[in-house]
């Protein structure tokens, strides 16, 4: 419905939802729990503090158990809830009291992200890294440590033509979850200077690795996520006295521009080589802005060839070239 109606039956509305969370039927529920989303896309940060706490309580009540058809609408309002919730939702469930906060939020979502079933695993990490980002928390390591096992160094070819319909079927769901994965951590990515150096370089491994060998739209995932990371990477205090420092950053842009020179070489997506040369954009400034001429040549020798080979292309759109020309000459 409309905000007004329901800022009108609010006190109703929050009346008929707990029996309808109850009901044994899945189509109730999650109906029920698509209705809070809505209750919480609509007023956003104007309910009342004690009803958001209540919706949060009935939504993270109802991810106990086992996955069920429609389930997901769950985890979606809990995002409705944080997203839309503005900075008082936050303030609000950092209280420990009653049935929610936001320690038990995250450690409800958490336990989702560790569900088997492919397509509701795919909607808590994607859900969940956007709640942790919109909280701007550092709970990188908590959600690497759940997807890592799942980061597939390779995919098959999409040529590939399976010998049976389950194989098909399989690689289907390992390509949704690689991009989903990709996009969490993405997401999920933190500010933090010290997480920053404990996961970057395995981070940019595993992305090099299934970046040469995904499908076009997990590359531009890939691309994005990328961006995410170099957007919030934060030179580390001690590179003028730290060996270990200087390499780590060394480490970062070599890696980066592999990764960007292999996404700009992929011919006729437009797309993916507009996200990439916007990314390249953003590396190109950390490194004017360090003012170190070893990052620079370093980054400029993985990178030029790729360039060259966006401006020579003739499949090229024109704006794309000459961003590219740009880019090179910067």
């Amino acid at each position: 419905g409309n905000e007004g109606g329901i800022r009108l039956y609010l006190t109703e509305i929050m009346d008929i939802i707990p029996k309808a969370m109850e009901s044994g039927k899945w189509s109730v529920k999650a109906q029920a729990a698509r209705a809070m989303g809505t209750i919480c896309t609509k007023l956003g940060g104007t309910i009342n503090p004690s009803v958001q706490k209540r919706i949060a309580a009935l939504l993270i009540g109802a991810l106990a158990g086992r996955t069920w058809a429609g389930k997901e609408c769950i985890i979606r309002s809990l995002q409705d809830l944080v997203v839309y919730g503005g900075d008082g939702v936050a303030a609000n469930l950092q209280d420990k009291s009653g049935d929610a906060s936001l320690e038990t939020l995250l450690e409800a979502l958490f336990k989702e992200c560790k569900k088997e079933k492919v397509e509701y695993k795919v909607v808590a990490l994607v859900t969940t890294a956007t709640i942790i980002n919109h909280i701007n928390k550092d709970l990188f390591k908590e959600l690497y440590d759940i997807v890592s096992p799942h980061m597939k160094g390779s995919n098959p070819s999409e040529d590939a033509q399976p010998q049976e319909s389950e194989d098909k079927e399989d690689k289907e769901n390992d390509l949704k979850l690689q991009e989903a994965i990709i996009t969490s951590l993405g997401l999920a990515w933190p500010a933090n200077v010290n997480t920053q150096k404990m996961f970057a370089i395995e981070m940019l491994d595993r992305m090099e690795t299934i970046v040469g060998a995904t499908t076009r739209k997990n590359q531009e995932c890939v691309a994005i996520a990328l961006g995410r990371i170099m957007q919030k990477w934060k030179e580390p205090s001690d590179i003028n006295t730290s060996q270990a420092s200087g390499q780590l950053c060394e480490d970062v842009f070599s890696r980066a521009a592999r990764i960007l020179s292999t996404l700009l070489l992929v011919p006729k997506f437009g797309d993916l080589r507009t996200k990439t040369l916007k990314v390249l954009g953003t590396v190109i400034k950390l490194l004017v802005d360090s003012k170190r001429a070893s990052l620079v040549y370093i980054f400029r020798d993985e990178i030029s060839k790729s360039l060259d080979g966006v401006i020579k292309d003739l499949g090229s759109d024109p704006a794309i070239k000459t961003t590219a020309r740009d880019l090179k000459a910067a």
